[in-house]
């Protein structure tokens, strides 16, 4: 595992956790993708996705990356973000549940997802 998917969710909970939490989840929410949103490690923008904890999200399988990214920009205008899923930025017309089926996280189920923000109109300082 290389720097830029290194996930501080796995580090801080051990497999059968994970696997619990996702199956828990499941049972509750079946229609829904489960995924752990994490910082890209070498972010060195001002944006922060959140305080240092992976953000969960549960979206339905036909929602696409339009729909995360929609959530997610809202947090400031001046701030591009980029996800990606084990080093690949995904294109935006795929949907969730094809990502899910085809990048997930094979040992408990999740889908971990990286966002690297960029400053698109440089500092307001």
């Amino acid at each position: 595992m290389n720097i830029y998917t290194k996930s501080i969710f796995k580090e801080r909970h051990t497999l059968e956790e994970r696997k619990k939490l996702y199956n828990t989840k499941q049972i509750i929410h079946p229609a829904k993708i489960l995924i752990i949103l994490e910082q890209f490690i070498d972010s060195i923008s001002s944006f922060q996705l959140c305080a240092a904890d992976p953000e969960q999200l549960m979206i339905t399988f036909e929602a696409d990356m339009k729909k995360i990214l929609q959530k997610n920009t809202s947090k400031t205008k001046y701030i591009s973000l980029f996800f990606f899923i084990d080093n690949i930025l995904p294109q935006k017309d795929q949907t969730l549940g094809q990502l899910q089926q085809k990048m997930r996280d094979k040992d408990d189920g999740f889908l971990y997802m990286q966002v690297k923000s960029l400053e698109t109109l440089g500092s307001l300082y």
